[in-house]
């Protein structure tokens, strides 16, 4: 889920899994709807390379993670996500630069402490795309 046009792309195509579109003629299509019980995410294009990068950064005492922050609002504004969901990938990032403090403060990234700081990319994708896939009328 590189960027938004891929979360868009992705959306549409299980929209279209959920919902086969008709035959050319206009009659239903023979192919049955796919309910999907869950979609994996990945993280938003680099975000996993930079969420590591930026645990590295702490370690050495700088805290930056303003690239995430324009990548994932901006993918909200793009969309016109609701705000409430706005309002949960902000803390997510919020919540991410809480962590890196503390990593640039305590001077320590466990292999726990990282597989944390990772997973706010997929924890911040999923969410953007649920509400992508809402907008179109899949349920998510």
């Amino acid at each position: 889920l590189a960027n938004a046009e891929r979360i868009d792309h992705v959306a549409n195509l299980i929209k279209d899994r959920t919902n086969p579109p008709p035959n050319e003629d206009g009659s239903p299509s023979g192919e049955n709807p796919v309910r999907p019980r869950a979609v994996i995410c990945s993280a938003m294009g680099k975000t996993t390379n930079s969420l590591l990068a930026a645990g590295e950064m702490a370690l050495e005492g700088r805290v930056d993670i303003e690239a995430l922050r324009t990548l994932h609002l901006g993918t909200c504004r793009k969309f016109d996500i609701p705000e409430r969901t706005r309002n949960d990938v902000e803390k997510l990032l919020d919540e991410c630069e809480d962590m890196l403090n503390g990593v640039r403060l305590i001077q320590e990234l466990s292999p726990k402490s990282l597989d944390q700081l990772v997973s706010y990319g997929e924890r911040c994708s999923v969410r953007i795309m649920a509400a992508r896939l809402n907008q179109i009328g899949v349920p998510a």
